[in-house]
């Protein structure tokens, strides 16, 4: 257990240093892929959505017409293409962050525009048929089992509630979902490095699995807790800090009842602080798991003696003065419409013109006269139970308000959002 122990703390150490080294770069690149992510990738999802909806003749989603509308053959194409594009923009960031590592351990600098360019040149691997497999690891496999380990895109993408609400009430549908996450576990920690070798050598990804296999063996059950334990330590150390900027602010507020500029000084100067903790775990939680992943990758590689190939050797970078100008000047260009765009999107959804809640798509509320009246007596909390398991938006209550010994009749509607 000791022997475990400080090679992990080897390990740690080798990922911070990892980190480190070309910090400046990864810092660059993963702002510039986090707001690509909001103001890009975001809105063009959610415009070709709206446009499948538009195409299709659905005007709403709801559990009654999901199956329909999912098995429409507009609806499959447009989930191809989805599926598609955030694959090679997951793929672009996770090949970045491992490029970024291997110049780290070469003890060379890498640069902003030659990691891009090997990045996104990386990435078209996975329209290769041997690498068909890829996109379902790293879509599927890698997002439901380590949060650390994905890109933060495609973390954000959720299942819609209604429908975890009857996985959650199905004994065997929770049962099914423990041994797929079971099975998913023990594939990640068979295919860690499948990744790195994919990356950093002329490998498809059927090969890189096996090589992969063949690396961890002995080392799978270890390795996958050492990951948990990473993670879980950021997570906790980043959840302290914004949990002590809180108590801080609240101390103070108490402190200074009176005081209103301390108030609003306090509560902006930790609103700023809150930020930038969460936009830290935003663009790190991505780069700590795979510097740690590298950190395993190169020790086993020499503890197996097997040959180290670099990124270097695998691609030629562009030398051409003209064409990283013409990078730059597009780069550029991109930035200045992905500003422009993305700030319209943020103000129509900022200003309730835009939701991006998959289950408010439909245009017609539906309310439930005195609760589900058809089912239960109306007007008791068994009908407003029963409108929210039928999923009503609202429900329409009568209320006899007493006032000056006189009783006025008035109608009221409450929302269901959130659930009675």
């Amino acid at each position: 257990m000791k022997k475990r122990i400080s090679i992990f703390i080897e390990d740690v150490k080798t990922a911070i240093e990892l980190l480190s080294f070309n910090l400046t770069t990864l810092l660059q690149f993963e702002i510039l892929y986090k707001v690509m992510s909001v103001i890009v990738f975001g809105p063009f999802f959610w415009w070709l959505f709206s446009l499948t909806m538009k195409v299709t003749g659905f005007t709403y989603i709801t559990p009654d017409n999901l199956v329909s509308f999912v098995s429409n053959p507009l609806f499959i194409i447009m989930v191809l293409i989805n599926i598609t594009i955030i694959a090679f923009y997951t793929v672009s960031d996770i090949y970045a962050v491992i490029f970024i590592m291997d110049e780290s351990y070469l003890k060379k600098k890498a640069g902003l525009f030659q990691t891009i360019e090997f990045a996104f040149k990386g990435a078209l691997e996975i329209f290769i048929p041997q690498n068909v497999l890829m996109v379902p690891f790293v879509l599927l496999l890698i997002p439901f089992v380590s949060d650390g380990a994905s890109s933060s895109f495609i973390s954000r993408i959720d299942i819609p509630e209604f429908i975890m609400d009857v996985i959650s009430a199905t004994s065997w549908m929770n049962i099914g979902r423990m041994m797929i996450m079971a099975l998913l576990a023990v594939l990640l920690a068979t295919w860690i490095y499948s990744l790195h070798y994919l990356t950093l050598e002329d490998s498809s990804f059927i090969k890189a699995a096996k090589r992969s296999a063949a690396l961890s063996k002995g080392n799978r059950i270890w390795d996958a807790i050492r990951l948990f334990v990473i993670e879980s330590l950021f997570n906790f150390v980043l959840a302290t800090l914004m949990t002590l900027v809180l108590f801080v602010i609240m101390l103070v507020l108490m402190m200074s009842a009176e005081n209103m500029v301390m108030k609003v000084f306090v509560v902006t100067i930790g609103l700023i602080l809150l930020a930038l903790l969460a936009g830290f775990g935003v663009i790190f939680s991505t780069p700590i798991t795979y510097a740690f992943i590298s950190a395993k990758y190169y020790r086993y590689k020499t503890e197996h003696e097997e040959e180290i190939i670099h990124a270097e050797t695998k691609r030629e970078y562009t030398s051409n003065r003209k064409i990283k100008l013409g990078g730059r000047i597009a780069l550029s260009i991109l930035f200045v419409v992905s500003v422009v765009g993305g700030s319209v999107f943020l103000y129509r959804v900022s200003s309730g013109k835009l939701t991006l809640n998959v289950e408010s798509l439909r245009v017609t509320s539906i309310t439930a006269h005195r609760g589900a009246s058809s089912l239960y007596p109306e007007n008791t909390m068994p009908a407003f139970e029963g409108a929210n398991r039928l999923h009503a938006d609202w429900i329409e209550l009568d209320v006899t308000c007493l006032k000056t010994a006189k009783y006025l009749s008035c109608m009221m509607t409450v929302s269901l959002e959130p659930a009675v």
